[in-house]
This record gives structure tokens, sequence and C-alpha cells, in this order.
């Protein structure tokens, strides 16, 4: 009996912990800080949406800082997001870490072009602004 009751306390704090990663929305500097904690898993993502084309599609943190976190290709998100470029949005997806900078430093990863996957099976979930 005792074992059933650590396993069903092991359980229901697993399953929190994992509802914690989806529910939080991360801006792109807490993703590329936390990139190691959160890879492989459903995040929500704040920033402001590019114009989805088959090369590329990314999240920008700022019109102006450059950083970015790149959306996998995915038709039907295109389609929904199609006409949101530049406004600020939340997008979730499950989190490959593989083309994001190191974190505290900048620039693009040469091995990573033609819209890598940096944001696994995206879906569109509001706008912001």
């Amino acid at each position: 009996m005792r074992f059933v009751v650590l396993l069903f306390v092991f359980v229901t704090f697993s399953a929190c912990s994992h509802l914690d990663k989806a529910d939080t929305v991360y801006s792109i500097a807490e993703v590329i800080k936390n990139q190691e904690t959160l890879a492989n898993s459903r995040i929500q993502v704040r920033g402001w949406i590019t114009d989805c084309q088959p090369l590329s599609c990314g999240l920008l943190s700022s019109k102006e800082d450059g950083k970015y976190i790149s959306i996998g290709s995915n038709l039907p998100f295109d389609k929904r997001v199609k006409g949101l470029r530049g406004r600020l949005v939340v997008v979730e997806g499950v989190l490959d870490p593989h083309c994001l900078p190191v974190s505290g430093q900048s620039g693009i990863i040469v091995a990573c072009t033609d819209r890598p996957k940096t944001l696994v099976d995206p879906s569109f979930v509001r706008a912001i602004e």
C-alpha cells in the first residue's frame, strides 16, 4: 500500500512539473537561457512573428535585437498565422535546442539554415498585439 501511495505522489508531481512548462509563456531570452531544461518539452513562447515562407519562419524577441527562434515547417500553422506578420503572438511547440545559440552568446548557428525545427509541431495560441 505504501508503494502505491508513493507511486501516486511521484506521478502527480511529475505531471505537475510537465504542466508548468506548457502553461508558462516564455520570452525568447528565457528559452535560450534555459534551453537545457526546456529541451524536448512542449512550451509556449512569446515573440513577434515573421512572414512564414517555405524556408523561413520565426519569432523575434524584439524588432531590434535580432534574437529569434525558428518555427519548424507546418502548413496548417503557416496558414493560421498568415497576415499576422509583425504582431506579438504566443506560439506553442516542442523545443529542439539544437539550433539555438549557446546561452549568453548571440548569432546564428551556420549549419542550421532553411527553416530549422527549433519549435517542432508548432501551434498558434493567440495574438497579444
